[in-house]
Protein backbone atom coordinates (compact mmCIF):
# COMPACT_ATOMS: atom_id res chain seq x y z
CA UNK A 1 0.00 0.00 0.00
CA UNK A 2 3.01 2.45 0.63
CA UNK A 3 4.39 1.79 -2.97
CA UNK A 4 0.47 3.03 -4.35
CA UNK A 5 0.64 6.46 -1.96
CA UNK A 6 4.12 6.98 -2.77
CA UNK A 7 3.79 7.24 -6.51
CA UNK A 8 -0.18 8.62 -6.61
CA UNK A 9 1.61 11.22 -4.63
CA UNK A 10 4.49 11.76 -6.56
CA UNK A 11 1.80 12.03 -9.43
CA UNK A 12 -0.09 14.86 -7.97
CA UNK A 13 2.93 16.89 -7.43
CA UNK A 14 3.29 16.62 -10.89
CA UNK A 15 0.45 17.91 -12.15
CA UNK A 16 0.30 20.37 -9.74
CA UNK A 17 3.81 21.65 -11.15
CA UNK A 18 2.30 21.38 -14.67
CA UNK A 19 -0.87 23.40 -13.57
CA UNK A 20 0.98 25.56 -11.77
CA UNK A 21 3.11 27.05 -14.60
CA UNK A 22 0.71 26.93 -16.76
CA UNK A 23 -1.20 30.00 -14.59
CA UNK A 24 2.02 31.61 -14.73
CA UNK A 25 2.01 31.27 -18.53
CA UNK A 26 -1.49 32.40 -18.77
CA UNK A 27 -0.77 35.32 -16.57
CA UNK A 28 2.00 36.43 -17.87
CA UNK A 29 1.21 36.47 -21.69
CA UNK A 30 -0.71 39.66 -23.00
CA UNK A 31 -3.69 38.34 -24.74
CA UNK A 32 -5.89 35.57 -24.02
CA UNK A 33 -5.14 32.63 -26.95
CA UNK A 34 -6.77 29.53 -27.69
CA UNK A 35 -5.49 26.33 -29.76
CA UNK A 36 -1.71 27.75 -29.36
CA UNK A 37 -0.64 24.11 -28.16
CA UNK A 38 -3.23 22.17 -30.02
CA UNK A 39 -0.43 20.50 -32.45
CA UNK A 40 1.95 19.87 -29.32
CA UNK A 41 -1.19 18.66 -26.78
CA UNK A 42 -2.63 15.92 -29.58
CA UNK A 43 1.05 14.62 -30.32
CA UNK A 44 1.90 14.68 -26.49
CA UNK A 45 -1.14 13.33 -25.49
CA UNK A 46 -1.57 10.63 -28.10
CA UNK A 47 2.37 9.10 -27.22
CA UNK A 48 1.80 9.46 -23.44
CA UNK A 49 -1.24 7.38 -24.28
CA UNK A 50 0.62 4.77 -25.87
CA UNK A 51 3.02 5.04 -23.00
CA UNK A 52 0.37 4.13 -20.54
CA UNK A 53 -1.50 1.70 -22.21
CA UNK A 54 1.77 -0.18 -22.81
CA UNK A 55 2.57 -0.32 -19.32
CA UNK A 56 -0.76 -1.60 -18.59
CA UNK A 57 -0.48 -4.15 -20.86
CA UNK A 58 3.07 -5.43 -19.68
CA UNK A 59 1.97 -4.90 -16.11
CA UNK A 60 -1.25 -7.08 -16.34
CA UNK A 61 1.00 -10.09 -17.95
CA UNK A 62 3.08 -10.06 -14.91
CA UNK A 63 0.23 -10.42 -12.69
CA UNK A 64 -1.57 -12.69 -14.84
CA UNK A 65 2.27 -14.70 -14.69
CA UNK A 66 2.45 -14.82 -10.97
CA UNK A 67 -0.95 -16.68 -11.02
CA UNK A 68 -0.10 -18.84 -13.23
CA UNK A 69 3.34 -19.94 -11.54
CA UNK A 70 1.52 -20.22 -8.34
CA UNK A 71 -1.14 -22.80 -10.02
CA UNK A 72 1.69 -24.51 -11.42
CA UNK A 73 3.89 -24.71 -7.76
CA UNK A 74 1.02 -26.14 -6.57
CA UNK A 75 0.14 -28.38 -8.29
CA UNK A 76 3.33 -29.74 -9.05
CA UNK A 77 3.65 -30.06 -5.33
CA UNK A 78 0.64 -32.17 -4.74
CA UNK A 79 2.21 -34.50 -7.54
CA UNK A 80 4.69 -35.37 -5.52
CA UNK A 81 2.57 -36.39 -3.02
CA UNK A 82 0.61 -38.43 -5.47
CA UNK A 83 3.85 -40.10 -6.77
CA UNK A 84 4.26 -41.77 -3.69
CA UNK A 85 0.66 -42.53 -2.36
CA UNK A 86 0.54 -46.18 -4.19
CA UNK A 87 3.83 -47.22 -1.83
CA UNK A 88 3.57 -48.80 1.28
CA UNK A 89 2.68 -45.92 4.30
CA UNK A 90 6.29 -46.83 5.82
CA UNK A 91 7.82 -45.97 2.70
CA UNK A 92 6.17 -43.07 1.41
CA UNK A 93 5.27 -41.87 4.83
CA UNK A 94 8.57 -39.84 5.22
CA UNK A 95 8.11 -37.89 1.83
CA UNK A 96 4.46 -37.46 2.46
CA UNK A 97 5.14 -35.71 5.17
CA UNK A 98 8.11 -33.42 3.61
CA UNK A 99 5.38 -32.22 1.24
CA UNK A 100 3.18 -30.99 3.80
CA UNK A 101 6.41 -29.60 5.73
CA UNK A 102 7.73 -27.81 2.08
CA UNK A 103 4.15 -26.76 1.53
CA UNK A 104 3.45 -25.30 4.87
CA UNK A 105 7.07 -23.60 4.79
CA UNK A 106 6.01 -21.67 0.93
CA UNK A 107 3.14 -20.54 2.72
CA UNK A 108 4.23 -19.31 5.76
CA UNK A 109 7.94 -18.03 4.80
CA UNK A 110 8.32 -17.46 1.17
CA UNK A 111 4.94 -15.89 0.62
CA UNK A 112 5.47 -13.46 3.50
CA UNK A 113 8.68 -12.10 1.94
CA UNK A 114 7.17 -11.96 -1.72
CA UNK A 115 4.33 -9.47 0.34
CA UNK A 116 7.15 -7.36 0.90
CA UNK A 117 8.84 -7.82 -2.92
CA UNK A 118 12.01 -9.92 -1.60
CA UNK A 119 13.16 -12.09 -4.33
CA UNK A 120 14.91 -14.59 -1.91
CA UNK A 121 14.18 -17.80 -1.03
CA UNK A 122 13.14 -17.93 2.77
CA UNK A 123 15.85 -20.20 4.75
CA UNK A 124 13.06 -22.69 6.23
CA UNK A 125 11.47 -23.17 2.46
CA UNK A 126 14.98 -23.88 1.31
CA UNK A 127 15.63 -26.01 4.04
CA UNK A 128 12.62 -28.05 4.00
CA UNK A 129 13.07 -28.20 0.32
CA UNK A 130 16.75 -29.73 1.06
CA UNK A 131 14.64 -32.28 3.30
CA UNK A 132 12.56 -33.16 0.51
CA UNK A 133 14.58 -33.76 -1.99
CA UNK A 134 16.83 -36.09 0.47
CA UNK A 135 13.78 -38.08 1.20
CA UNK A 136 12.67 -38.65 -2.71
CA UNK A 137 16.40 -39.58 -2.44
CA UNK A 138 16.18 -42.04 -0.26
CA UNK A 139 13.08 -44.17 -1.79
CA UNK A 140 13.69 -47.93 -3.12
CA UNK A 141 14.75 -48.38 -6.60
CA UNK A 142 11.26 -48.64 -9.10
CA UNK A 143 9.00 -46.58 -5.88
CA UNK A 144 8.21 -43.89 -8.01
CA UNK A 145 11.68 -41.52 -6.92
CA UNK A 146 12.26 -40.30 -10.52
CA UNK A 147 8.95 -39.08 -10.89
CA UNK A 148 8.37 -37.31 -7.85
CA UNK A 149 11.98 -35.40 -8.48
CA UNK A 150 10.57 -34.48 -11.75
CA UNK A 151 7.54 -32.80 -10.10
CA UNK A 152 9.63 -31.36 -6.69
CA UNK A 153 12.12 -29.99 -9.83
CA UNK A 154 8.95 -28.08 -11.65
CA UNK A 155 7.77 -26.96 -8.04
CA UNK A 156 11.15 -25.45 -7.08
CA UNK A 157 11.31 -23.86 -10.93
CA UNK A 158 7.67 -22.08 -10.39
CA UNK A 159 8.69 -21.35 -6.82
CA UNK A 160 11.92 -19.13 -7.98
CA UNK A 161 9.74 -17.77 -10.91
CA UNK A 162 7.09 -16.96 -8.32
CA UNK A 163 10.16 -15.08 -6.36
CA UNK A 164 11.66 -13.35 -9.32
CA UNK A 165 7.37 -11.99 -10.19
CA UNK A 166 7.70 -10.33 -6.58
CA UNK A 167 10.27 -7.64 -7.79
CA UNK A 168 8.39 -4.55 -9.91
CA UNK A 169 9.29 -5.03 -13.69
CA UNK A 170 8.61 -0.84 -14.60
CA UNK A 171 11.87 0.21 -14.10
CA UNK A 172 12.44 3.68 -12.54
CA UNK A 173 13.01 5.71 -16.04
CA UNK A 174 9.76 4.83 -17.10
CA UNK A 175 7.98 6.11 -13.98
CA UNK A 176 10.29 9.70 -14.14
CA UNK A 177 9.04 9.35 -17.78
CA UNK A 178 5.33 9.28 -17.00
CA UNK A 179 5.32 11.60 -13.75
CA UNK A 180 7.30 14.64 -16.30
CA UNK A 181 4.46 13.24 -18.94
CA UNK A 182 1.66 14.14 -16.49
CA UNK A 183 3.41 17.43 -15.66
CA UNK A 184 3.28 18.41 -19.80
CA UNK A 185 0.06 17.56 -20.60
CA UNK A 186 -1.51 19.16 -17.53
CA UNK A 187 0.67 22.09 -18.79
CA UNK A 188 -0.68 22.12 -22.15
CA UNK A 189 -4.35 21.65 -21.26
CA UNK A 190 -4.46 24.30 -18.27
CA UNK A 191 -3.01 27.15 -20.83
CA UNK A 192 -5.33 26.36 -23.43
CA UNK A 193 -8.42 26.39 -21.56
CA UNK A 194 -11.27 28.82 -22.56
CA UNK A 195 -14.55 27.07 -21.29
CA UNK A 196 -16.55 28.35 -18.36
CA UNK A 197 -14.59 28.38 -15.05
CA UNK A 198 -16.74 25.08 -13.87
CA UNK A 199 -16.35 23.37 -16.78
CA UNK A 200 -12.77 23.48 -17.32
CA UNK A 201 -12.39 22.67 -13.28
CA UNK A 202 -14.51 19.28 -13.88
CA UNK A 203 -12.43 18.89 -17.28
CA UNK A 204 -9.08 18.75 -15.53
CA UNK A 205 -10.25 17.13 -12.32
CA UNK A 206 -11.63 14.05 -14.80
CA UNK A 207 -8.27 14.07 -15.75
CA UNK A 208 -6.22 13.97 -12.49
CA UNK A 209 -8.51 11.36 -11.37
CA UNK A 210 -8.08 9.04 -14.27
CA UNK A 211 -4.36 9.79 -14.02
CA UNK A 212 -4.68 8.77 -10.39
CA UNK A 213 -6.46 5.30 -11.62
CA UNK A 214 -4.03 4.34 -13.85
CA UNK A 215 -0.85 5.03 -11.83
CA UNK A 216 -2.75 2.78 -8.72
CA UNK A 217 -3.89 -0.03 -11.28
CA UNK A 218 -0.04 0.01 -12.60
CA UNK A 219 1.58 -0.16 -9.60
CA UNK A 220 -0.57 -2.85 -8.13
CA UNK A 221 -0.31 -5.17 -10.97
CA UNK A 222 3.27 -4.83 -10.95
CA UNK A 223 3.57 -6.33 -7.62
CA UNK A 224 0.56 -8.66 -7.58
CA UNK A 225 1.91 -9.76 -3.93
CA UNK A 226 1.13 -6.65 -2.56
CA UNK A 227 -2.05 -5.88 -0.54
CA UNK A 228 -5.06 -4.73 -3.18
CA UNK A 229 -5.08 -7.45 -5.89
CA UNK A 230 -2.79 -9.71 -4.06
CA UNK A 231 -1.96 -13.09 -5.53
CA UNK A 232 -2.80 -15.57 -2.35
CA UNK A 233 -1.52 -19.19 -2.19
CA UNK A 234 -4.83 -20.62 -2.40
CA UNK A 235 -4.00 -23.02 -4.90
CA UNK A 236 -1.43 -23.93 -2.15
CA UNK A 237 -3.66 -24.41 0.09
CA UNK A 238 -6.37 -25.80 -1.42
CA UNK A 239 -3.79 -28.87 -2.08
CA UNK A 240 -2.93 -29.39 1.17
CA UNK A 241 -6.49 -29.31 2.23
CA UNK A 242 -7.07 -32.07 -0.77
CA UNK A 243 -4.08 -34.21 0.92
CA UNK A 244 -5.62 -33.82 4.25
CA UNK A 245 -9.27 -34.88 3.19
CA UNK A 246 -10.83 -37.76 5.21
CA UNK A 247 -7.01 -38.31 6.61
CA UNK A 248 -6.94 -35.65 9.35
CA UNK A 249 -5.19 -38.02 11.87
CA UNK A 250 -2.53 -39.29 9.58
CA UNK A 251 1.11 -39.56 10.77
CA UNK A 252 1.81 -37.50 7.80
CA UNK A 253 0.31 -34.18 8.90
CA UNK A 254 1.69 -34.22 12.15
CA UNK A 255 3.30 -30.69 12.61
CA UNK A 256 6.68 -30.06 11.28
CA UNK A 257 10.26 -28.72 12.68
CA UNK A 258 13.26 -27.25 11.18
CA UNK A 259 15.19 -30.45 11.59
CA UNK A 260 12.46 -33.09 10.64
Amino acid sequence: MGAIVLHILIMWAAIAIGFGAARLHRKRRKEPKSGEFGAALGFIASMFGLLLGLLVVNATSHYANARTEAQTEATAIVAVFGAVSALKPAIAEPVQHQVVCYARSVIDGDWRRMDQGSDVEAVSTRNAGDRLRAAIVALPDGSGGSAAASKLTEAQAARQQLLLLAKPTIPTVLWVLIYVGAAVLMFLLASDLVARRETAIAGLGCVVVMLTLVVGVLVTLDRPFGPLARVEPTALRSGLQLIAAGREDAAYLRPCTDRQ
